[in-house]
């Protein structure tokens, strides 16, 4: 009896590790994107693609002081028009349960603007991240292997107890 509370416990605690890093993997992204017009677009998003609705956004100046605040729309975007100052400004997006992300662009001094990372030509926004197979399977893996160790060593010591018994009668 023993031996099966401890292969529930661990067996518990393998389970429980396995859901709490998939969750872990369940973060808010931000991204930005400096249109043509001038146009600053801030997108929201999980890493499967999925839009992060009504999150408040908050957008700093260089300085670090409060531009512009708003909602993520229905596709997880909130556009605004900056100011002509140059520097790298952020958007901050914050969601429900405590997710939040960042994104930075830089507003060079005139007239010409562009992010930080990649170049201002009018793109539609991926944000498909692939899944992780390797540690997927890796988990996997060691959950079957742990698994199996303790079955073994259940087995092991069931066997142990019936070659010491006594011979039952018939």
């Amino acid at each position: 009896m023993k031996t099966g509370k401890i292969l529930t416990t661990i067996m518990t605690f393998a389970i429980t590790l396995t859901l709490s890093s998939a969750a872990s993997g369940h973060r808010m992204l931000a991204d930005s994107l400096i249109k043509e017009d001038g146009t600053v677009l801030i997108e929201a998003f999980f890493p499967d693609g999925a839009p992060v609705k009504g999150a408040k956004v908050e957008i700093l100046k260089p300085d670090s002081s409060l531009f512009k605040e708003g909602q993520t729309d229905m596709k997880g975007r909130f556009t605004f028009r900056p100011e002509r100052k140059s520097g790298i400004w952020k958007a901050v997006v914050t969601g429900t349960l405590g997710h939040r992300a960042k994104t930075e662009f830089e507003i060079a001094g005139g007239q010409k603007m562009e992010e930080r990372t990649t170049g201002a030509e009018e793109r539609e926004l991926s944000h498909r991240e692939p899944i992780p197979w390797f540690k997927v399977i890796a988990g996997l893996g060691f959950i079957f292997g742990l698994s199996s160790f303790i079955m073994v060593l259940k087995l092991r010591t069931d066997l142990k107890r019936k070659q010491s018994a006594p011979p039952r009668d018939r």
